[in-house]
């Protein structure tokens, strides 16, 4: 089966070679080369197959199949049919593209035949009915006669062209010769018509033609003179371009007409060759050729007071583009708002290095402006007063913006500063009542062993608010600078640092009270404690004493007798320390005005 399929493959493959057809446009050639290049990628898709039936079949036959030779035989036309395929493939693109850059030729050959008939048409015509009299007439017919001359090189190109392809792909010689030949004799009879309309329309009418020619360019020549003596110099930098432009017109007429009066030497001399020419003809030439010559300087001039005239509004332009730049900045350097917390202040501090970069770098601008100002000051034009004085306002703006920016700096750091102690000293406070609502705390230990917790964990807070000094006074230190510095803030922040020295003062004695609960509390303890140990003592001794045992004998009586002694002696002695003990403890508690002094 799949042996039958890549047959199947190979056979419409061979059908699309077999069938494919050279396009005779340009268009159907680039066509026909990416439907053939798609048929070359489909192809190599179904290689892998191929390959893989050709493989399975040698191997049927390597591994003995009773059908091998027959197998080998299938395989091998299989392989071969699609390496031939192949061949083919690669053979028939390169006919089309070679086929593709004859229908290139033969395009751009068809173009310019085209080109050459339309032309003719208009060499072919003898009248020019839009030209209103003889030297019109051949205005036109120059202008045409420089539009074949430009042309020409398209004509070139493709003999080049014709030339490569002949020498690349000798088989299209025939074509390629036979095109450029047809190209050629269009051309020669474009221009052999062109001449012969010359010679008839302007040949027999030299006399007339140069006669328009004189007073054609005498016409103009004082219409320029007019253009040129004007005094407008334009009143803004769009008047002036405008002007300008104007001024680049006039000059590339010049250069058209310039032309014109050498042509009028060449009519000249052949009037006098024929015989036709006068002194008052003649002499009409050298006048219009004086007054071209004339007009040369003045056309120059009028450049230069044009160009001077824009680089002074291009100037003014420049200088109040700074001004207003500097305008919209100043609001910013001269702001009174400096924030009303660490985080806007800081805010505010960066937007601030920002603008002082911008300034920073605008400085070559304005160098620049000040430079310029010097060569156009030199000029002591009419308008010297006026630049100065913008250059002035510009000059004093800037210096107000870079002391601005410079002092709001300045108060942008007085205020971080004091933001930065406020904020510290808020947390300070946070900090203090936090330890506040402890130590104000009523909670009381139920036992000793509780009442010696909470005491150790208050000598802990205790020694954290003792250490909470170093802060205290850092912001203490802070404080005075401020103030000593003249800082606009300064009766606000003493008060603050008021505030933060009583709030520690108050924690102070807070913390000692607390202390001093927590000790009576545990000595309270304390004390229950002994007073139950010798409550708890005394029972016991008092088991002793009231013990019935009177001995059994003489010497048993005897031991019990100086047993007792020493027990009573022991109780006495001790018995009263221990009393005496408890009562100094309570003394001292009561002494000391103990909540619980009544019980």
């Amino acid at each position: 089966v799949r042996s039958g399929l890549s047959s199947a493959v190979c056979s419409a493959q061979e059908y699309v070679l077999a069938h494919t057809e050279m396009p005779t446009t340009l268009e159907g050639a680039e066509a026909a080369i990416k439907k053939q290049e798609d048929f070359m990628t489909t192809m190599d898709a179904n290689e892998e197959k191929i390959n893989g039936v050709v493989e399975a079949g040698r191997r049927l036959a390597g591994d003995g199949n009773v059908n091998a030779e027959r197998i080998l035989e299938r395989a091998a036309s299989i392989d071969d049919r699609h390496k031939k395929n192949r061949e083919a493939a690669v053979e028939l693109l390169m006919r089309l593209k070679d086929n593709r850059d004859l229908q290139k030729f033969l395009q751009d050959c068809q173009e310019l035949s085209l080109w050459i008939n339309e032309k003719m048409l208009t060499a072919q015509d003898m009248t020019y009915d839009e030209a209103r009299n003889l030297h019109s007439k051949w205005l036109k017919h120059q202008a045409f006669m420089a539009e074949l001359q430009s042309n020409k090189e398209w004509l070139d190109k493709i003999q080049k062209d014709g030339t490569l392809l002949v020498s690349e792909k000798p088989e299209t010689e025939a074509v390629v010769k036979d095109k450029l030949a047809s190209l050629h004799s269009l051309w020669e009879k474009l221009e052999s018509t062109t001449q012969t309309k010359a010679q008839g329309l302007f040949d027999a009418n030299k006399a007339e033609l140069f006669t328009q020619s004189c007073a054609d360019l005498d016409k103009w020549l004082g219409s320029l003179e007019g253009q040129i003596q004007s005094d407008d110099y334009g009143k803004d930098l769009t008047s002036v371009n405008i002007l300008l432009k104007k001024q680049q017109m006039l000059e590339s007429q010049v250069e058209v007409r310039q032309k014109e009066v050498e042509e009028l030497q060449k009519q000249s001399q052949a009037l006098s060759q024929e015989g036709k020419g006068s002194d008052e003809a003649d002499g009409k030439r050298i006048s219009v050729e004086n007054k071209f010559q004339a007009l040369l300087a003045p056309l120059k001039m009028r450049r230069d007071n044009l160009m001077a005239s824009r680089e002074i509004h291009q100037f003014n332009r420049d200088v109040e583009d700074e001004i207003l730049w500097v305008e919209e900045r100043l609001p910013l350097a001269t702001s009174t708002d400096h924030g009303h917390n660490l985080q806007t202040v800081q805010l505010l501090i960066k937007k601030n290095q920002t603008l002082q970069k911008e300034i920073q770098g605008h400085q070559p601008r304005i160098n620049d402006i000040m430079e310029r100002s010097r060569s156009l000051l030199q000029d002591r034009s009419s308008n010297s007063d006026l630049i100065r004085q913008r250059l002035a306002d510009l000059q004093q703006l800037w210096k107000e913006l870079m002391e601005e920016v410079e002092q709001r700096h300045g108060r942008l750091e007085e205020a971080h500063k004091a933001q930065q102690y406020y904020f510290d000293g808020a947390e300070a406070e946070a900090w203090m009542s936090e330890q506040e609502l402890y130590m104000m705390s009523e909670d009381k230990a139920k036992d000793e062993q509780s009442a010696v917790t909470m005491l150790k964990k208050h000598q802990i807070m205790e020694q954290a608010v003792e250490d909470y000094a170093e802060t205290v006074h850092q912001l203490s230190k802070t404080s005075r600078g401020l103030v000593a510095a003249g800082h606009p803030d300064s009766e606000r922040i003493s008060m603050r640092q008021s505030q933060v020295d009583k709030l520690y003062a108050g924690l102070k004695d807070l913390s000692e009270e607390r202390r001093g609960k927590l000790d009576e509390r545990l000595r309270l303890f304390q004390l229950n404690r002994e007073v139950d140990d010798l409550e708890q003592w005394i029972a016991e001794r008092e088991v002793v004493a009231g013990s019935h045992e009177l001995g059994q004998d003489y010497e048993h009586v005897t031991m019990l007798q100086e047993r007792f002694r020493e027990f009573a002696r022991d109780t006495g002695n001790i018995g009263q320390e221990r009393v005496d003990a408890v009562n100094r403890l309570a003394d001292e508690l009561i002494n000391a005005g103990h909540g619980d002094a009544a019980t």
